[in-house]
């Protein structure tokens, strides 16, 4: 790889919360969401990277000659890839969710060193995605007298403002 000034890093994709499609509809409806999903990675990765599916439902992509900031850019666009993909089973529409993390390859590495880095951001970007998760619920839940409040100065601000004229 250093031999030709070449980069090179991986990208490691787990399915969030892809055992509730198993669940729900079949593990047919599994096996052809994960087909669709390994689909879309390959049409979304150039004929010079290579895509694998590492674990039931894990991929992993080798991306050569790219800097780390296109690293970062293409686990975010394979995230939102995914995440776009729409599956019918029998009546009910469904989605799968994508957590993507990467590292880029250093000279001596080993493929364990490099495994395990990966595998590494994948979780910290699937935590990340839950703590964002959480904060958003939190701040849905609103007291319904805020909302009362919030209505009461809207509704005076108009008499405010003509009493200023």
């Amino acid at each position: 790889m250093n031999r030709y000034q070449r980069t090179a890093a991986v990208v490691f994709i787990d399915l969030d919360d892809f055992k509730s499609i198993d669940d729900r509809f079949g593990h047919l409806a599994g096996d052809a969401t994960l087909k669709a999903v390994a689909e879309m990675i390959i049409k979304a990765c150039r004929a010079s990277d290579t895509v694998a599916r590492f674990g039931g439902d894990e991929f992993a992509v080798l991306l050569w000659n790219l800097r780390e900031c296109d690293a970062r850019a293409k686990a975010q666009s394979l995230e939102e890839k995914i995440e776009a993909i729409k599956m019918c089973f029998a009546t009910d529409a469904s989605s799968v969710g994508a957590s993507a993390g990467f590292t880029m390859l250093r000279r001596f590495d080993s493929p364990t060193e490099v495994i395990a880095r990966a595998d590494k951001a994948m979780y910290s970007r699937k935590m990340q995605k839950k703590t964002e998760e959480q904060h958003l619920s939190a701040a849905l839940v609103v007291d319904p007298r805020q909302v009362a409040r919030l209505f009461e100065q809207i509704r005076s601000r108009p008499a405010e403002r003509a009493a200023e004229r």
